[in-house]
């Protein structure tokens, strides 16, 4: 009988033949990926012992299906393709596998893909290679780099490369701020929407249109505005716009605090400002005088440092070595000198002084301030005034109350208003509704509301009465005007300036002479 086992086989071998060309079989290559290869070009490298089983590897030119990773050596920006044909060898004591040799990476791609991946030095010597199967032993991978020899592992590698670029530099990281903007001086500040505190010797800022701003010690600023402190003084508002210089800047609508040694300037219309001497706007914006001072619109913000600002609705001037002003909403002030709050409050000047308004507020310093509905302080060596609520106040010289007097400072105190008050010091005087005070060297006269004064020469203040300051004050009518020089002087109901070595007196009430005709002015009686 015929044997059968010889026809058995043949079929065997034509089903493995079948089944060899039309499987593919996945081989991994030692430290890079897996590539899928055709059963027809023979067994893949595998196996232990000294023969592998097969000695299939990928060829050059073989597209990776598996394991494929940015950072492998055959990775050429969108897949990995085998550089060189890889080498069936001994990749550990006992065990065969597939790797690409040492020596065959002279192509472009894998030039560009050290350089990209490894610092410009892949670890991959050139005097070095891999052993193919014939037993002996293989040189490992170079002591420079360290690798994990188990399958299927990615390197350890940092594959990122810096290329986002912010604020004209490229680096290895990158910031981003949603409204930060940049800044640029010896010192610079911070940004962002919702404004940040900030202070320092050199400060900076920040706000929703952040805009850029450049200088020794300045800052610029965004709608919300955000404080602000140093020895120079930044910039806040709606329109926010960019500032530098030693000094101040320029301020939007709603105003802000500053401080420092020269003061800024808030307001509506916002204007530019530098030097060491400040500028003043608001929504009246009126002109101020002084070492260093400012002045600020409707809302009034605090302000602090060793020369102080002006506030309020009306906005009024203000001059002297350190004095402030506020307005209807009266906000706090600090400094070795003095502060000033009120409705209608105006400035003044002098070594240390103080005014408040309708509600009221303390003040602390060498010489005490004053308040009341309609009164207003005054500066001098130590003086007060105090209206319908009249509150207490200390100093070495004090002051009066009374529902329309006011006070008025120098070496002797005075006291004025309807119910006539207490006065105290080494000369004294008081006054009625429509009488007008008199004190120091030269006197003035004050009208209806009644206006603060103070210096060495006394003025005189109409029905709106307005701030005055300097060595020799004046006086004012119904349209107030501001005035100020060696000699005193007065203005009438449309209120004009004046100046000169002599004065002059107008107006729709009386007012009184200087200290020349003050026996022929003054009511019978009245002086001691």
């Amino acid at each position: 009988m015929t044997s059968r086992k010889p026809a058995a086989a043949a079929a065997l071998a034509g089903i493995l033949a079948v089944g060899l060309a039309s499987a593919d079989v996945p081989i991994s290559v030692l430290y890079d990926a897996t590539y899928s290869l055709p059963e027809s070009r023979g067994f893949p490298c595998s196996g232990e012992g000294v023969e592998p089983v097969g000695d299939t590897c990928p060829k050059a030119g073989d597209v990776a299906t598996a394991d494929c990773q940015p950072y492998l050596l055959s990775y050429n920006g969108a897949v990995c393709v085998a550089p060189v044909d890889a080498q069936c060898v001994l990749i550990s004591e006992d065990m065969w596998g597939c790797a690409f040799p040492k020596t065959g990476y002279t192509s472009a791609a894998e030039a560009e893909a050290i350089a990209a991946y490894n610092g410009g030095s892949s670890g991959w010597g050139t005097t070095e290679d891999v052993h193919a199967g014939d037993g002996t032993s293989q040189e490992e991978a170079p002591a420079s780099v360290s690798y994990d020899t188990s399958l299927n592992t990615p390197l350890a590698v940092n594959c990122e490369v810096a290329t986002d670029e912010v604020g004209g530099q490229t680096g290895d990281s990158t910031t981003t701020h949603t409204t930060g903007a940049t800044e640029g001086g010896a010192a610079t500040g911070n940004y962002g929407t919702t404004g940040t505190t900030e202070g320092g010797a050199a400060t900076g800022n920040y706000g929703t249109t952040e805009t850029t701003e450049g200088g020794v010690a300045t800052g610029n600023y965004g709608t919300t505005g955000t404080t602000e402190g140093g020895a120079a003084t930044g910039n806040y508002g709606t329109t926010g716009t960019t500032e530098g210089g030693a000094a101040t800047g320029n301020y939007g609508t709603t105003g802000t605090t500053e401080g420092g040694a020269a003061s800024g300037n808030y307001g509506t219309t916002g204007t530019t400002e530098s030097g060491s001497t400040t500028t003043n706007y608001g929504t009246t914006g009126t002109t101020e005088a002084g070492a260093a001072t400012g002045n600020y619109g409707t809302t009034g913000t605090t302000e602090g440092g060793a020369a102080t600002g002006n506030y309020g609705t009306t906005g009024t001037t203000e001059g002297g070595a350190a004095t402030g002003n506020y307005g209807t909403t009266g906000t706090t002030e600090g400094g070795s000198t003095s502060t000033n709050y009120g409705t209608t409050g105006t400035t003044e000047s002098g070594s240390t002084t103080t005014n408040y308004g309708t509600t009221g507020t303390t003040e602390a310093g060498t010489a005490t301030g004053n308040y009341g509905t309609t009164g207003t302080t005054e500066g001098g060596a130590a003086t007060g005034n105090y209206g319908t609520t009249g509150t207490t106040e200390g100093g070495a010289a004090t002051g009066n109350y009374g529902t329309t007097g006011t006070t008025e400072g120098g070496s002797t105190s005075t006291n004025y208003g309807t119910t006539g008050t207490t006065e105290s010091g080494s000369t004294t005087t008081n006054y009625g509704t429509t009488g007008t005070t008199e004190a120091g060297t030269a006197t003035g006269n004050y009208g209806t509301t009644g206006t603060t004064e103070g210096g060495a020469a006394t003025g005189n203040y109409g029905t709106t009465g307005t701030t005055e300051g300097g060595a020799a004050t004046g006086n004012y009518g119904t349209t107030e005007t501001t005035e100020g020089g060696s000699t005193s002087t007065n203005y009438g109901t449309t209120g004009t300036t004046e100046s000169g070595s002599t004065t002059t007196n107008y107006g729709t009430t009386q007012t009184t002479e200087a200290v020349r005709r003050l026996a022929t002015t003054a009511r019978p009686g009245l002086l001691k």
